[in-house]
């Protein structure tokens, strides 16, 4: 639909109509005229039908459009209704027309009435004050309320002291904490860079150089000068032929050979002595280890001149423990590993193998604890010269601690006790990979 201003411009309608403004029965900017006749002559032609059900609905509108229809002026009920211009009057039909072109009856319009929006009044909840004196703890500090407002106590637990902030309301306190520790993460941040700094200024530790030791065999000339030198009878020149041939044998002077193997004999000595203290403060993680104590059992290793070996360290920790100067660490006690019961428990003193020789029958069966397995057999007991037995020298070198059980079948795991299953479960990685395999292949 055109414009009303293209429309009056091109003079299809008059210079008075004016475009629809949510108008009912019109959409906005619908040519409205002033002459009642010719809108409805207008509409007839051009709106649609639905849209003039609707303005039927309208009493003044609905004569006119019969008025339009039939040629008829009825009577006007509302004082008379304006003529209407010829030039709008369609041409008189016959009556079986009009009967048949006449409109159907306009539809009820059911009047909607929207409910008028209900005015919901928030009530504003104040919070009841606390009262004075009250105390809210937390972590790191406290909330407490004052006469004058509200107060925190910040601690931090470090021997510095109680920090305090006052304020008259908790969110002009909160205020000033949320500063507070603005200003505190700036400062961390200048101090974290100025440390930096510092550390980028200073002056690096430099390599110290590691005289390599490059022996070679004497040549046929230095050879011949040292036997010169060692016929000529001249005790100084004797002596610096020596030498010279040492350094050249050696790679270097005996102060440098002799200075090389003590340092590594050094390293060597206090790797071990690191493997044997971690080793021994795994075995005892109830124990509670502290400087103190190692100063203790250092103390007993010295006096009595034991090496320090794992087996002296257990023995100086039974000494304090008699001494009542052994502390100990409260820890949860470990959940057992749920293992299958075997289907045939049997003292271990009744199992006999059978390819044992007659003469190696015990007649006094021994406990099932004391009876060692194939790989508690393999780890003998420490020497006199180290004092470390293999299954400590294995833990220090990575690897495992026990050697896997070879050949461990469900009958074998049948005939055992149900305490020695749980206790090499938990101690044999070997076993522990044997009875997961049997247990995943679903024979025990």
């Amino acid at each position: 639909m055109s414009k009303v201003a293209e429309l009056i411009a091109a003079g299809k309608v008059p210079a008075s109509t004016t475009g629809a403004v949510n108008q009912a029965g019109y959409p906005d900017g619908w040519p409205i005229f002033t002459d009642l006749s010719a809108q409805v002559a207008y509409d007839w032609n051009y709106l649609p039908s639905d849209r003039v059900r609707v303005l039927k609905g309208n009493e003044q509108y609905r004569v006119a459009l019969e008025t339009m229809l039939t040629g008829k002026k009825p009577a006007a009920t509302d004082g008379g209704a304006s003529e209407v211009p010829a030039a709008a009057v369609a041409p008189a039909v016959s009556p079986e027309e009009a009967i048949i072109n006449t409109p159907a009856a306009p539809d009820a319009v059911e009047e909607v009435v929207v409910p008028a929006e209900e005015t919901v009044v928030e009530e504003t909840v104040v919070p009841a004050e606390e009262p004075e004196g009250t105390v809210l703890e937390y972590p790191f500090g406290s909330l407490v309320k004052t006469k004058s407002g509200w107060e925190a106590r910040v601690d931090n637990k470090d021997g510095s002291g109680v920090q305090r902030y006052v304020a008259k309301t908790k969110d002009e306190l909160i205020g000033k904490l949320m500063q507070a520790q603005a200003h505190a993460s700036v400062k961390i941040r200048e101090q974290e860079a100025e440390r930096i700094r510092l550390l980028a200024d200073e002056p690096a530790d430099l390599a110290q150089p590691r005289k390599r030791l490059q022996p070679r065999q004497m040549t046929a000339e230095e050879q011949f000068e040292f036997s010169e030198a060692i016929n000529s009878g001249d005790p100084t020149r004797i002596n610096k032929a020596f030498e010279k041939r040492d350094q050249i044998i050696l790679g270097g002077s005996v102060n440098d050979v002799i200075g090389q193997v003590n340092e590594t004999r050094d390293q060597l000595e206090r790797d071990a002595y690191l493997a044997t203290a971690k080793l021994f403060i795994k075995q005892h993680p109830e124990i509670k280890m502290s400087k103190e104590l190692g100063d203790k059992m250092d103390e007993i290793l010295a006096e009595n001149g034991w090496a320090y070996t794992g087996r002296n360290l257990n023995k100086a920790l039974a000494i304090l423990k008699q001494a009542g100067d052994v502390e100990t660490i409260s820890t949860p006690a470990e959940e057992d590993t749920v293992l299958p019961e075997p289907t045939n428990v049997q003292p271990a003193a009744a199992v006999v193998p059978a390819a044992a020789p007659k003469a190696a029958v015990v007649t006094k069966p021994t406990p099932p604890a004391a009876t060692p397995t194939k790989a508690e057999a393999r780890l003998r007991p420490a020497s006199a010269s180290t004092g470390i037995s293999p299954r400590q020298a294995s833990v220090r070198q990575g690897v495992v601690t026990s050697a896997p059980a070879v050949g461990l079948t469900a009958e074998e795991y049948n005939r055992m006790p149900i305490s020695e299953t749980r206790r090499r479960y938990k101690t044999d990685l070997g076993f522990k990979t044997a009875v997961d395999a049997l247990i995943k292949e679903g024979k025990i």
